[in-house]
């Protein structure tokens, strides 16, 4: 499988560092899978982690509940995460350094 970060962009949302948009390949074929909406946060203990899109639906208890728009093997998952988390600390770090004239 290759992944491939196509893009961040900064999420309107606070707790959410970045949106970041994926494409996933077979080696062996020209077909791909792209996810748009998977989001970059940090726990509490100050990890990064990945969320892949989700939708709200109405409760019946007034709330919303969140439903996987996209659901990942675990290995897959890790895979995935193993290439968006370090692709997305050098973003940032691109981010935040000063603008050379």
């Amino acid at each position: 499988m290759q992944i491939k970060i196509l893009s961040f962009s900064h999420s309107s949302k606070s707790n959410v560092l970045a949106s970041v948009r994926i494409e996933l390949a077979l080696e062996s074929s020209p077909d791909t899978i792209i996810i748009d909406d998977a989001r970059v946060l940090r726990n509490k203990h100050g990890q990064l982690w990945l969320a892949m899109p989700s939708y709200s639906v109405p409760s019946n208890n007034g709330r919303y509940d969140y439903m996987p728009a996209v659901v990942l093997s675990t290995n897959l998952k890790r895979d995935v995460e193993n290439a968006v988390l370090p692709a997305f600390e050098a973003w940032e770090r691109e981010q935040s350094s000063p603008v050379q004239p």
